[in-house]
């Protein structure tokens, strides 16, 4: 018997809702390859890891944060109609975050591993419970006074991965602090910067264009973040408005201080 293969464009078109046509499939698929992108980034720092077998000072709450997010935007993604972009998206994310938390649970020791592993489960422990409470919702009543071709299941966690993802974008403001301190943009990798500005403004245009305001204002955020580290990247650049012209000149070593050299005058940098 002859098999009948659906056209891949026919597949790719079933992925979303909303009556999406090339435009938002093409939009949906570049926000897949911004966000593996984005998602593959710690891999180098991994790679040390690995090497070292210690996590030595490496911070492990973003990769718990990002395990988290990506666990809810699944949940998200599989709650609403549509959204097979958003769902292969956090899949990937999800896989990748789960190994960068194993590796520091593996790699951690004493006080350290304690505070991992209770992380990891404080982080598990809430996606169960905002998943067991969007699913309790629709037997409340609670969505009754919504339209017709909304949920309350994908109303509550729309909100929650909305909030999450936004203070996602909204950690690196506290790297902004320290280049503005320090006047060096050492511990601002432009990449990185880049790479957040293209991501959010992707998925804000795919948002836009499939109206999704869960999708789209945790976007729109992030992209005002995004821009607002380039643009401060941009400004400590050495010999930049801002910038020191010789960055990591020593000039002496007082009590852990290094200072180095400015145009105007000598900044310590702790």
């Amino acid at each position: 018997s002859m098999i009948h293969h659906k056209p891949i464009i026919k597949i790719m078109a079933s992925w979303h809702g909303n009556g999406e046509d090339a435009t938002g499939m093409f939009l949906g698929s570049l926000g897949i390859v911004t966000a593996v992108g984005m998602f593959a980034s710690p891999i180098p720092t991994m790679k040390r890891i690995l090497e070292k077998q210690d996590i030595e000072d490496f911070d492990e709450s973003p990769y718990v944060v990002s395990l988290t997010s990506t666990l809810l935007w699944v949940a998200y993604a599989v709650a609403t109609p549509g959204r097979t972009a958003p769902l292969l998206t956090n899949l990937g994310g999800l896989i990748l975050q789960a190994f960068y938390c194993a590796v520091f649970i593996i790699y951690s020791s004493g006080d350290a591993a304690i505070r991992v592993q209770r992380r990891v489960s404080q982080a598990t422990a809430f996606v169960a419970t905002a998943c067991a409470i969007a699913a309790t919702l629709p037997l409340a009543g609670v969505g009754d006074f919504l339209e017709k071709d909304q949920s309350a299941t994908t109303e509550f966690l729309g909100l929650v991965c909305g909030l999450l993802n936004m203070a996602m974008y909204g950690s690196p403001l506290l790297i902004i602090s320290q280049v503005v301190r320090t006047r060096s943009t050492e511990f601002m990798p432009l990449p990185l910067s880049l790479m957040a500005l293209v991501n959010g403004s992707v998925w804000s245009a795919y948002s836009y264009y499939v109206e999704d305001p869960f999708i789209g204002i945790c976007n729109y955020v992030g992209v005002a973040f995004a821009v607002t580290q380039v643009a401060v990247f941009i400004a400590y650049l050495p010999g930049g408005p801002l910038g020191i012209s010789d960055r990591y000149t020593p000039l002496s070593e007082e009590g852990g201080a290094l200072k180095t050299k400015s145009p105007d005058k000598d900044i310590v940098a702790v």
